[in-house]
């Protein structure tokens, strides 16, 4: 495919570029696709093309260029689309009179304000023109006039779990590499070109040795079900999806067409490769909460990065906006306000910690019963493992508890001096025994006297039981 026929079109030997009629209210964003090339469009681009060929002109991929950022440490993808960029933005300089070497900032704004106002674009070809007159030497470049508008925050495109298990079950029953690149997109979380680059000699008997972004090397563990799926495929060497016409893998364009076509035959269309990622960095946040092992599992310099592509912070968005509650009481006079249920996301986290499920339901009563309370947060120590407690200042804890010799308990914990061991303990049976000690408290009496107190056989610690 020649991306000239794309973006630039020829008549009588100048550029025509896309019509006035192509925007929605003036330059912005276009309401004709085609008119500007997608990553997809570019990865299927032949190396050279255009009117110029590969020495310049109004040539769009100009594989000199291409070499040129190749040999400042871009990533191929990456080069061709700067080329791409300055090759279209000589095009329309040379049509006006003016050479990109020696263009001014009028010019850089006249082309800009023809370009989709979107972030991506426009950074691209700040970055691709800031490469260009760093090697020309050009002292203070009006790069200024290209202006990109403010990053959108990132938005987790994962799948639905139910569509992500559909999906999952059509690639498998396939037997062959479409479905095969579905499931590495699946379970190992891989960009499409990284997808597409595998070769054997990378995969282990349970891990992948990936080349990622700016050529860094990551180990990504193979799941159960896509280690099943390898096996059929197996080979000593060579790629895991060979490419055709002497090609030694498959284009990244080729990995996007195969997951749309089988994502297309379940009902999921115009799936991208991009969201199998996004799904499976999601659903592995999702089940562990642990962000630090997502992001190496993603092979991210910075976990903000990672968090963009979890669902978690909707989930956190959502909860704090539930969490707005001016106190009003619409109940009648005399009807008892039935209490908030505990939050589903600290049932979750409950339930995956606690262990016994009459623990997890005390854990539960006490979300109801302090949640609401001033002064009380709930967290998570990870200080000798994940460890669960809601504090009062830096003295006062309640846990939920239990033991295989006696039914779950509740504990008020108070630490009475600098060492470890030195706290008191009140054991309640359920949040209700708790909350009458705690309506005292809180109206400033001090913590009961304990009738006869001890020191713990087990902890340590004193103990007193009540309630």
């Amino acid at each position: 495919m020649d991306l000239c026929r794309l973006c630039v079109r020829a008549r009588d030997g100048q550029p025509v570029y896309p019509p006035a009629s192509n925007y929605k209210g003036g330059p912005g964003v276009l309401a004709t696709p085609g008119a500007w090339p997608t990553y997809k469009e570019v990865d299927m681009a032949e190396g050279t093309g255009g009117a110029g060929g590969s020495g310049g002109g109004v040539g769009v991929v100009n594989q000199d260029r291409i070499d040129f950022f190749r040999a400042r440490g871009l990533s191929p993808g990456t080069a061709k689309l700067y080329s791409w960029q300055l090759s279209r933005l000589e095009a329309f300089l040379q049509a006006r009179g003016t050479e990109l070497s020696s263009a001014g900032p009028e010019e850089l704004t006249g082309y800009v304000d023809t370009l989709p106002r979107t972030h991506s674009l426009r950074t691209q070809l700040r970055s691709a023109l800031r490469h260009f007159y760093e090697d020309l030497g050009r002292p203070n470049p009006p790069l200024w006039a290209v202006r990109p508008p403010r990053k959108p925050p990132m938005r987790c495109k994962a799948l639905d779990p139910n569509d992500a298990s559909r999906l999952a079950e059509a690639a498998r029953a396939r037997h062959d590499q479409r479905g095969l690149a579905v499931l590495v997109g699946l379970y190992g979380a891989l960009r499409r070109a990284e997808i597409a680059s595998l070769r054997w000699e990378d995969v282990d008997v349970d891990t992948f040795r990936v080349l990622g972004k700016g050529e860094r090397t990551r180990f990504v563990p193979i799941h159960p079900v896509l280690a099943e799926a390898l096996a059929e495929f197996r080979q000593p060497t060579g790629p895991l999806f060979p490419g055709a016409r002497g090609r030694s893998h498959v284009n990244p364009a080729t990995i996007w067409e195969w997951v749309r076509v089988v994502a297309a035959e379940i009902g999921l269309d115009g799936l991208k490769p991009h969201q199998l990622r996004h799904t499976a960095l999601a659903t592995a946040n999702d089940a562990t909460g642990d962000l630090r092992a997502v992001q190496e599992l993603a092979g991210h310099s910075r976990p903000e990065t990672t968090a963009g592509y979890t669902r978690v912070l909707r989930r956190r968005l959502t909860a704090t906006v539930e969490a707005i509650d001016y106190g009003t009481d619409h109940s009648l006079p005399g009807e008892k306000r039935p209490a908030k249920a505990a939050p589903l996301a600290y049932r979750r986290v409950v339930s995956a910690l606690a262990g016994s499920e009459q623990e997890t339901e005390l854990w539960c009563a006490l979300a109801v019963l302090l949640q609401k309370r001033p002064g009380w947060r709930f967290e998570i120590s990870a200080e000798y493992g994940p460890v669960m407690a809601w504090q009062y200042g830096a003295d006062l804890s309640v846990f939920a508890m239990g033991l295989r010799d006696r039914p779950a308990w509740i504990m008020l914990s108070r630490q009475e001096g600098p060492g470890e061991w030195d706290f008191l303990c009140w054991d309640f049976e359920s949040a209700e025994a708790l909350a009458e000690l705690l309506e005292a408290f809180e109206t400033g009496e001090p913590l009961p006297a304990p009738p006869s107190w001890f020191p713990g056989q087990d902890d340590g610690g004193l103990r007193v039981v009540a309630g």
